[in-house]
């Protein structure tokens, strides 16, 4: 497993842009509605933990790929995210 810190505000432009990009998305911090109807579609394995505080609101949420509306999370985060564990 693989981890990765962000501080926002940030210190590197890499991380800065993180920030702001990571700005726009924060309603793929909540969680998918349990009436919510999602597709039954396997996206894979991969899965992205989130830890910490974001805009003051504590976060704690797994990203997966396990149906639609969680790949919908995932896809919406990922590009961000992942790249942070390879700096």
């Amino acid at each position: 497993m693989s981890t990765a810190t962000l501080v926002c505000p940030a210190t590197t432009t890499d991380q800065q842009e993180a920030c702001e990009e990571i700005e726009s998305l924060t309603s793929a911090f909540d969680p998918v509605a349990p009436d919510a109807a999602c597709t039954e579609i396997y996206g894979g394995p991969e899965q992205i933990g989130l830890y910490g505080t974001w805009g003051g609101q504590r976060v704690d949420t797994t990203l997966n790929r396990t149906n639609g509306c969680e790949i919908a999370r995932y896809e919406a985060l990922a590009p961000v995210l992942l790249p942070l564990l390879t700096r």
